[in-house]
Formats: C-alpha cells, structure tokens, sequence
C-alpha cells in the first residue's frame, strides 16, 4: 500500500510530505528508530520495539522517486555513511548532500518494500546488521533479494503508523 502512495503521488502531490509512517522489519516485526542510549550527533538507527514515538518517519519528496526519510521526534534525516557494505545508518540535519537519498522499490517477493540508499550515487539496501531478530543496528548492505530468495534483513512493512 505505501509503494502504491509513493509511486502513484500525482504531479500536485509531489511535493506533499507523506506520513508519518513506520518502517517494520519483515522478519523480526522490529522498528527502524535512532537509538535512544546514543544522545551524541548522529545517533545510529537501530531496529527495536515499535511501542514508541521515535518510531514515525515521513517521507519528505525530493523528486524523481527520491526521499528523504525524517524522523517526527528527532527532525533529523536518516543517512547512510558511505556506499558500502556494512555501512552504519544513522540520523543527521536534513542537508541537501547525497547520503540522505532514498528511494523505496518493492521487493521482488512482492507486498514488502526496500529501501534504497543513493549515497554517493549507489544503489544499498537498508539492512537490518547480521540479519538479527532482536534489536540491533541498522546498516546498508547490497541487495540481495530475487525472484527465488527474499533476504528478511532487507525487507520492510512501510505503513502509516499507529499512536503509540
């Protein structure tokens, strides 16, 4: 249902914030959110319960099927570091610079979506780190699913989110 939002927003919405929605993992029904013992700069995204406020992200156009994904308690942009594997995924100020690019694909299992970090012009899932089921770090990593296989670390419920 949000692939069909996002990929069917007409030239009038394309500049219409859309959420605030939840990112749920597929496998572990875990939610993407900055972590709430990191209070530095930058705090890494971990997947964890989803009975929380830090849980919202909207998806912010930036044009051409691109986002940005902000969190509603934070403000701050969800970025990848660098265009490799493993890469950590954290939160920042929302900038104009490539590592806060995404775009959202459905997975080729179908119903479930992918995101995918554009930093420095490459093409990363968002993964959930070792593919654990409790919380843990989020990361990109190259996409893995195909027609045969869905890699469950890559794989999300984007949804519109329930209060907490």
């Amino acid at each position: 249902m949000a692939l069909m939002m996002l990929g069917s927003a007409q030239p009038s919405q394309a500049d219409t914030t859309l959420g605030p929605w939840v990112i749920q993992n597929v496998d572990s029904k875990l939610c993407v959110q900055p972590n709430p013992a990191d209070t530095g700069a930058g705090p890494q995204l971990v997947q964890d319960s989803c009975g929380n406020a830090a849980v919202r992200w909207l998806f912010v156009p930036l044009g051409g099927g691109i986002y940005w994904v902000q969190n509603t308690v934070t403000h701050n942009c969800m970025r990848a570091r660098h265009d490799v594997d493993f890469s950590p995924v954290e939160s920042i100020d929302c900038t104009h610079i490539s590592d806060l690019n995404w775009s959202l694909q459905t997975a080729p299992s179908g119903g479930h979506l992918e995101l995918i970090s554009h930093v420095s012009g490459g093409h990363r899932c968002l993964d959930v780190f070792q593919n654990f089921l409790f919380p843990t770090t989020m990361d990109i990593f190259h996409c893995s699913s195909n027609s045969t296989t869905t890699n469950g670390a890559q794989v999300f419920f984007v949804q519109p989110s329930p209060v907490p």
